[in-house]
């Protein structure tokens, strides 16, 4: 080593109980520059070692070590010497072999710090591959898995590694790609049936065996969609793992996961890709698109105010005054046409504005032109109610953390918008009482419309990732009240549905509580999930059905099959001993 090599100690402090000053006294004597980074440090969570089983932010982690490289690079771009990389400390599988991945090329010299079963002394690993010219032993059993030919299986490669002896068992492996709704290809495992133990000694002939392994799987499986990788091996052989995944190996992205509470949980994909809160766009098409938006919002609102009458307006969460007061309020809004860049909505009653933010117009900027009329109707009559029920921009900060009572206010006021744009539709256009089926339902579907344009604005695509309970609730309620709505002969029955007192729920549910919001986010369905009812105080507990599933109404909502989850629901509707409940005007004379 030169006197102008640069030490860089990374410290995964993600687990505690060891000294960070131990690890400092086991480098090479003082260089003329040398860093500590803890991972805490760049926003790495601390947790709970095995065998506790709180959740972990992985979204965090994956952020924190991305952090960590970045400054890694910048110092080596500082100095003009070599740099020497040394890892240590404590923490998760998946955090060694990230960390592997992003030194891949950038760094030369590497060394893992670790504890012999988790106690003892520190012992060093170099991470340097050897000669190709030297004779090493074969660390690793013959692969198991490996097909004779190429494959031509185009799902998800599964790698297990181990080096611990476990038992070969595909069932994990099974599971993990069925709780992920993935389309599996084949596990190949590259394994040693006996515990291996692995010392400063032999791993760089595990690092060149792993590398070797890899640099086949190109030929092996052209068709891959990508890799899923599982471990059951030391830290410095994890990061070893990493360091063999370059992109050039690679194909499409490997999946990380960690063996926690029993099973595979998925970590992140690599190249990691933190979300991305949703941007609006600046250019001047879609400036220009937005205008065109909230000429159509501002066009509905007006058409809003000519059209309501006192008559339209539902008694029930207002009263009296209440109604003509709500009435004025609406009459004497004004929309204003400049947009505020940082707010989706922001309605001030007292003052008599509404402004519209960049955000709600780009949220519905793909609906057609109806569509986005009547999402102004009922956004601006739901925000009026959120006043009355004095839910403003006052006490709205994390108001979200109140699941329940928030669901609560946000069904009130949207059985409220629906109720009272479906009376003015029929008196504006003479309808007869038999189309109130028709208007219900049309309305209720765009409440759907409008809570599914704010979710695939957020979460980037047609499929709901982080699916939170309470959402899923929401979703599940008014596709009920959609199939209700199908069984509407009366103006007075519509009334009776969307005053009712209604709660429908899945459970039980796999999920997990999220680290900062804390509220319950949902993975999928289980076995034993059920689908249960509230209404009007009574309990609606259906039975398993031919033909249908309350299991996928998770999956089936996360992607917006609405028409497939309302088909559940009417079969629910329509099953005996549930009709006196969810729809008793139909059998009234």
């Amino acid at each position: 080593m030169a006197a102008n090599d640069l030490q860089v100690l990374i410290v995964v402090d993600a687990y505690p109980g060891f000294s960070v000053e131990d690890l400092k006294a086991m480098l090479p004597p003082e260089r003329e520059d040398r860093k500590t980074l803890l991972l805490s440090r760049f926003g790495g969570p601390s947790l709970e070692p095995p065998p506790k089983t709180a959740v972990v932010d992985w979204t965090a982690m994956g952020i924190a070590i991305e952090a960590l490289a970045t400054r890694v690079h910048e110092l080596q771009k500082e100095h003009s010497g070599p740099t020497i990389l040394y890892v240590a400390g404590k923490g998760p599988l998946a955090v060694f072999v990230h960390l592997g991945y992003l030194f891949t090329k950038s760094i030369q010299k590497a060394e893992v710090f670790n504890l012999p079963h988790g106690s003892g002394m520190w012992e060093r690993f170099s991470m340097d591959a050897p000669s190709s010219e030297l004779e090493t032993p074969r660390m690793f059993d013959k692969p198991l898995g490996i097909p004779r030919d190429m494959s031509t299986a185009n799902g998800r490669l599964g790698l297990f590694v181990d080096t611990s002896g476990r038992p070969d068992d595909l069932g994990p492996f099974t599971r993990f790609f069925d709780d992920q709704k993935e389309s599996a290809g084949e596990t190949i495992r590259l394994r040693s049936f006996d515990k291996l133990t692995v010392n400063p000694l032999n791993i760089t002939a595990i690092v060149r065996e792993f590398a070797q392994f890899m640099s086949h799987v190109p030929n092996l499986y052209p068709n891959r969609k990508g890799l899923a990788l599982f471990t059951g091996v030391p830290t410095q052989v994890a990061f070893a793992l990493g360091r063999a995944m370059s992109p050039n190996v690679l194909r499409g992205d490997v999946w990380l996961t960690e063996y926690r509470n029993g099973s595979y949980e998925k970590v992140y994909a690599l190249p990691f890709e933190p979300p991305v809160e949703p941007e609006v766009s600046k250019t001047a098409e879609a400036t220009l698109a937005r205008r065109d938006v909230l000429e159509q919002v501002i066009s509905a609102f007006e058409d809003l105010q000519r059209n309501l009458e006192l008559d339209h307006i539902p008694t029930g969460l207002l009263q009296g005054a209440e109604r003509e007061n709500f009435l004025a309020v609406v009459r004497e809004m004004k929309l204003v046409r400049d947009s505020i860049e940082e707010q989706p909505f922001q309605l001030r009653v007292l003052r008599g504005k509404c402004h519209l933010g960049n955000g709600i117009l780009e949220a519905i900027v793909k609906m057609p032109p109806e569509q986005q009329q009547d999402f102004a109707k009922l956004v601006m009559l739901h925000e009026i109610v959120h006043d009355i029920q004095n839910l403003r921009s006052t006490n709205h900060s994390l108001v979200g953390v109140a699941g329940l009572v928030l669901e609560e206010v946000d069904y009130v006021a949207d059985a409220f918008a629906v109720q009272t744009l479906v009376r003015m539709e029929m008196d504006l256009h003479k309808r007869n009482r038999a189309d109130v089926s028709k208007a219900v339902s049309r309305w209720i579907n765009m409440v759907l419309r409008g809570i599914q344009a704010f979710d695939e604005m957020e979460q980037r695509g047609g499929r709901i990732t982080h699916l939170t309970e309470r959402r899923l609730r929401r979703y599940l309620l008014w596709d009920l009240q959609a199939a209700r709505a199908m069984t509407l002969k009366e103006p007075v029955h519509a009334d009776e549905m969307l005053n009712s007192a209604l709660a429908v729920e899945l459970a039980p549910l796999a999920g997990s509580i999220h680290p900062t919001r804390h509220e319950k986010v949902v993975k999928h369905a289980i076995a034993k999930t059920e689908l249960f009812i509230a209404v009007n105080g009574r309990l609606v507990r259906p039975s398993s059905m031919p033909g249908y599933s309350f299991q996928d109404l998770v999956e089936l909502v996360r992607t917006y099959e609405h028409q497939k989850v309302q088909e559940v629901m009417y079969a629910v509707v329509d099953a005996d001993g549930n009709r006196d409940k969810l729809v008793p005007w139909v059998n009234r004379k």
